[in-house]
């Protein structure tokens, strides 16, 4: 078994995660149909509009090479707050947010190829 997941997957899961994730997070921003969904229904509006664009900029910053790192913290972090706030409403079906979650850890847990820095090469 290999210790290393190939770079095709790792950057296929890293894409599909933070477009999937910044989909989601959209329409609880945007979508009437998706704040009348079960366990969002009951969050006061500030808190949707904090995770939902917590969530958002997680995402863009999971994408950016340079920033993915601050990215993966922040969606790690959003994605438990959205656990917690889920769990304190009554709604304990966090599963999709813990594979999330998981799924985040682990493309941040491989090595990444850093961009090429601006300078002398020798």
């Amino acid at each position: 078994m290999k210790g290393q997941v190939s770079k095709t997957a790792l950057l296929g899961l890293q894409w599909s995660l933070g477009v999937v994730i910044f989909i989601q997070a959209a329409l609880l921003a945007f979508s009437k149909s998706e704040i009348q969904f079960a366990g969002h229904a009951g969050i006061h509006h500030w808190i949707r509009m904090v995770l939902a664009w917590s969530e958002v900029l997680a995402c863009v910053l999971f994408l950016v090479p340079r920033a993915m790192k601050l990215g993966t913290l922040l969606l790690i972090a959003v994605l438990a707050l959205a656990a917690l706030v889920h769990m304190l409403q009554g709604n304990f079906q966090i599963g999709g947010l813990l594979i999330y979650a998981a799924a985040v850890a682990v493309v941040a847990s491989q090595p990444h190829a850093e961009a090429p820095r601006p300078g002398p090469h020798s």
